[in-house]
């Protein structure tokens, strides 16, 4: 509500544009639940509306883009999904500073949201989102800036008492600086702050870590980025006896934390390479650490026809006292192709590989082929 309170004038003063979208999916997957038994073979209509409604102005913008998807599959309404969401933001600059907020609100299907994360996505249920977030930068110099930001999350699932998954928060608040170092580099610091905490309070956890940055542009085809430092994570979790709290658990976890970014960017082509080891909230009633290396690459073959290829994996770790979800290794291998028809209307193919491995509900594989239609509506302003 504070973001819409914040935008309100820009909106009624700037120029509208909107650009809706369309998409309708067949999918066929041969494990959906991605379970290690009584695998489930299923084909899947997906229809999905989406439209970016933009107000611009000199120095600022505001945008709001509402989402809705639906579900059908082949094996009856027990694991059908309506999912909608709306997110907003808006940013704004001046001659030494600028700003930027976002909030959004979802709900989801734990089918898709818990893959990297829990690894859970063997159950149906919805999992309903609040999110906002802020950031602001100074520009002392041409060389120095700082900057504060911060962000929130709030999570619900519907339901799944059985299924392991719990309610939870978590907030973060970081602040730090960056110099350059002539034109092709630049380094800096970078201090955060989190609290995790379970909806009844029974997990909660903090973490605090310290971070250096470096980032070079070679040349105008690559860039390279990395950060790292050290993190000091404190959990809690209490202990219940019919309801009653009858013992505190504390554990102290210090660790590394850090990510690596390179990037080339063609005419025609693009890559990326991510390695990464970071902390991250998950439903299974604590913060993990997930370690995290990716590779992407996507390339126009002409101006119609276009190929992607990401081969990705994660491992997942529980800090402190957790929700029993333990170590989960998960790995994504994707293929695909684009073909853009008309201006407004593409077709695309894929094929991906999933699999899970963890100590909790053994490994399991999914192999999955889908062919979509997008249409991009014609787009439209209004200026006032």
């Amino acid at each position: 509500m504070g973001l819409l309170i914040v935008v309100s004038g820009v909106a009624s003063a700037a120029e509208w544009r909107n650009q809706p979208g369309f998409t309708a999916k067949l999918e066929f997957t041969d494990n959906l639940r991605l379970a290690s038994n009584e695998q489930l073979e299923v084909v899947s209509q997906i229809t999905s509306f989406s439209t970016r409604m933009s107000a611009l102005q000199p120095r600022q913008a505001f945008h709001i883009v509402p989402t809705l998807r639906h579900a059908e599959r082949s094996n009856g309404d027990l694991f059908d999904s309506d999912e909608y969401g709306l997110d907003a933001s808006w940013e704004r600059s001046g001659l030494t500073w600028s700003v930027a907020a976002d909030a959004g609100y979802a709900v989801d299907s734990t089918l898709t949201t818990e893959f990297e994360t829990t690894g859970l996505v063997d159950a149906q249920k919805d999992r309903e989102q609040q999110r906002a977030g802020a950031n602001m930068t100074w520009y002392l110099s041409e060389t120095t800036q700082m900057f504060v930001g911060g962000a929130w999350q709030d999570n619900k699932y519907e339901d799944a008492e059985q299924t392991g998954l719990v309610d939870f928060s978590y907030g973060v608040v970081s602040a730090g600086f960056s110099r350059a170092l002539g034109s092709t580099q630049s380094v800096g610091v970078t201090v955060t702050a989190d609290r995790f905490r379970t909806a009844g309070g029974d997990r909660k956890s903090t973490s605090q870590s310290v971070l250096a940055t470096w980032s070079a542009t070679p040349d105008p085809l690559w860039r390279l980025e990395a950060q790292g430092g050290v993190r000091r994570t404190e959990g809690e979790r209490t202990l219940f006896f019919f309801g009653i709290p009858i013992a505190e658990l504390d554990e102290t976890d210090y660790g590394e934390t850090g990510r690596v970014t390179i990037t080339r960017q063609g005419l025609r082509d693009r890559t990326n390479f991510l390695a990464s080891r970071e902390l991250r909230p998950g439903g299974g009633g604590t913060v993990f650490q997930q370690d995290e290396i990716e590779l992407r690459h996507l390339r126009e073959l002409t101006q119609r026809l276009s190929v992607s290829a990401s081969v990705s994996y994660l491992r997942n770790e529980e800090l402190g006292n957790g929700g029993g979800f333990s170590q989960r290794d998960l790995t994504t291998f994707e293929v695909g192709g684009g073909w853009k028809l008309t201006e407004d209307l593409r077709l695309r193919a894929g094929y991906a590989f999933r699999s899970r491995d963890s100590e909790r509900a053994g490994r399991a594989e999914e192999n999955r082929v889908t062919l979509s239609f997008e249409y991009q509506f014609p787009r439209w302003s209004l200026s006032r």
